[in-house]
């Protein structure tokens, strides 16, 4: 279901081990649904109903069960955004297809990458 980069994993562990005095767990949290895919972000949080928990390693990461059946899955990776890492969240299916209205010409375009 996921997938993590040794960098991603290290990136992760350093954060994990300081929000977990908080007790807060990496979660992934779906931003954006457009023609590009979808945008995902990692937040730290408190588990909620409806969570489902991935253990990998040592990380538990929780993920809204709706989106995880949505997207099957995740790849994590980083790359370095001008002097910091950053994050990478890649679904192992992308859902393509605007979620908006009136924003775009391709509404209703369903594609996988």
């Amino acid at each position: 279901m996921i997938t993590i980069s040794e960098n991603a994993y290290s990136f992760l562990e350093r954060k994990a081990l300081f929000y977990s005095s908080r007790n807060r767990l990496p979660r992934i949290i779906l931003i954006a649904r457009s023609c590009q895919g979808a945008r995902f972000a990692m937040c730290f949080d408190h588990a909620k109903d409806g969570d489902e928990l991935i253990n990998y390693r040592e990380i538990n990461i929780l993920i809204d069960k709706s989106i995880l059946d949505v997207y099957q899955g995740f790849e994590l990776d980083v790359e370095q955004f001008f002097f910091a890492p950053r994050l990478l969240i890649k679904p192992i299916y992308d859902f393509r297809g605007c979620d908006c209205s009136t924003k775009c010409n391709n509404r209703g375009i369903n594609e996988t990458s």
